[in-house]
């Protein structure tokens, strides 16, 4: 099969997005005041851009394929590709992830259940619904679009999407109180409800590269436009004191759409590419659980780990230790033995 040419601009941004990531789940933001209230919307455009990026390089390998059952067969390796990647880093952070969660002090049934249940519809370690999220949105829109047009299948994501950002941005709103027991649960803004939006998209990309595109100049008009309307959400959100959690808001949807489509019209060359994309997922996957250390042996030394300063001393050690542990799985997987860590990226 023809592969898909691989853009070093994809590498750069999920690295840039990649460490966006890990000030949202380990900087006390919160801490800051007003100032880190309004850093919260920018840092959202990450894991948008990391559903179109995976959706659209999934797509495009789709469309050079002939016939439906050669699609089939690449959407299982897709699949298992993935599911590969979670259960390893599962495995490894197992320790830290039955520490923070808890699953069996409610016995070994409960445990079970709501350890699957995580799996499929939640997160079992830190941030990883997001890998479940794109398999199952990646299947989901692969045989929606056999049926429906993509537009049926974009209208559907709007949907599920704005059911999201109710449920995350705007949950303390009154009409949105029936559907707090439903969070105790299952939180839609962090399961593939909130994928499905982002990966239509990447698969409208994949057809159409200048689908949402006007021209460098009108896009970067149109962008700024679009953080300026962002940020008037934000305000609204503030002033009506409706978040819940920070994860999504309505106008990421134009501003991650202009965004994508000038990053599918931008050529960047680095000669780390390679190592910036693995860096983007080890860190992805690593990050948050790795931080509970750090935070531990705070505790132990009788800090809080809730002031900005602490919370930033984790961040910096957290990075160099997942660039440290890129490095090292990059060196040992050209080893035979050590041949199985290239499905940790």
């Amino acid at each position: 099969m023809k592969r898909v040419k691989q853009n070093d601009t994809f590498d750069v941004i999920k690295a840039v997005m990649a460490v966006m990531i890990t000030i949202i789940h380990i900087v006390s933001l919160d801490e800051l005041g007003i100032i880190g209230t309004y850093i919260f919307p920018i840092l959202r455009i990450a894991v948008p851009l990391f559903f179109m990026i995976s959706s659209y390089l999934f797509f495009s390998r789709i469309n050079m394929l002939k016939t439906y059952e050669e699609r089939k067969r690449y959407l299982c390796k897709a699949i298992r590709r993935n599911l590969q990647l979670y259960l390893l880093w599962f495995v490894i952070l197992s320790p830290i992830t039955l520490y923070i969660r808890g699953y069996f002090e409610k016995g070994l049934l409960i445990g079970l259940l709501t350890l699957v249940w995580n799996f499929f519809v939640g997160s079992t370690f830190i941030a990883s619904w997001y890998i479940m999220a794109l398999i199952i949105g990646l299947t989901v829109v692969f045989y929606l679009t056999t049926r429906f047009s993509n537009l049926v299948v974009f209208s559907i994501g709007i949907l599920t999407y704005a059911f999201c950002v109710l449920t995350s941005n705007y949950g303390k709103l009154a009409i949105m109180t029936t559907f707090h027991d439903l969070l105790l649960y299952w939180t839609p803004y962090n399961s593939f409800t909130a994928g499905i939006i982002w990966i239509i998209a990447g698969k409208i990309f994949a057809e159409n590269k200048n689908a949402f595109y006007f021209g460098i100049k009108k896009q970067k008009i149109i962008i700024s436009g679009m953080v300026l309307l962002l940020y008037l959400e934000q305000i609204l959100i503030v002033r009506l004191n409706s978040s819940h959690t920070t994860d999504f808001y309505f106008m990421l949807v134009p501003l991650c759409l202009s965004l994508f489509a000038l990053l599918l019209n931008t050529n960047l060359h680095n000669s780390r590419a390679k190592q910036l994309r693995a860096f983007s997922t080890v860190t992805y996957c690593l990050h948050a659980s790795f931080a509970k250390i750090p935070s531990l042996f705070f505790l132990m030394l009788g800090l809080s780990n809730d002031t900005f300063l602490i919370s930033l001393v984790k961040w910096i050690m957290t990075i160099i230790v997942c660039a440290c542990i890129t490095l090292l799985i990059i060196k040992l997987e050209k080893f035979k033995f050590f041949q199985w860590m290239k499905l940790l990226h």
